[in-house]
């Protein structure tokens, strides 16, 4: 399954547990000049990252956030991109959003890094696929893998997407 259709299971069961609003948010969609600007601005950005922006200017997904235009609750990408300047430098690459721990992720040409706070290290390369980034690693099987491999026991954001059947225990 894909992200898209994660996320709109997620919207509708939003209405029904009221709970998630802890750990998932969601936002109208981002004016069109903002995604035509970005697609200008940045033409290596994949069709489904404005997909999303084209549903919520930003989201949350538990522990992690993805930005918007600014006009929503959510961070405006021109602010991820101040944050993060010292450690991007001059590349063409975008930072879309972060971890509860502050570290960002980040579109390059190649595909998704993440960040991390200086003192943590280098950049490495999460996935070559917005998609997967979402589907997989927020929403899916790879979660485990954005806590080297072990989620906390009583995370309810693990419950939830083993209990949605995105992921099992093995």
């Amino acid at each position: 399954m894909n992200w898209k259709a994660k996320l709109e299971i997620l919207m509708r069961l939003f209405e029904r547990r009221p709970e998630l609003e802890m750990y998932f948010s969601v936002a109208p969609a981002a004016p069109v000049q903002f995604l035509e600007r970005l697609r200008a601005e940045y033409p290596f950005l994949p069709n489904s990252y404005l997909e999303l922006l084209g549903i919520s200017d930003g989201i949350q997904l538990h522990w992690f956030v993805i930005g918007g235009s600014g006009e929503s609750e959510f961070p405006s990408l021109e602010a991820l991109t101040k944050r993060w300047q010292p450690r991007i430098g001059d590349r063409r690459v975008l930072p879309i959003g972060h971890d509860a721990s502050g570290d960002a992720f980040v579109l390059t040409e190649s595909g998704i890094e993440l960040i991390p706070q200086p003192q943590y290290g280098e950049a490495i390369v999460l996935t070559m696929d917005f998609d997967e980034l979402i589907g997989e690693y927020f929403l899916g099987t790879k979660y485990p893998l954005m806590f080297d491999g072990e989620p906390a026991v009583d995370d309810p954001w693990w419950a939830l997407i083993r209990e949605l059947g995105w992921a099992t225990v093995k």
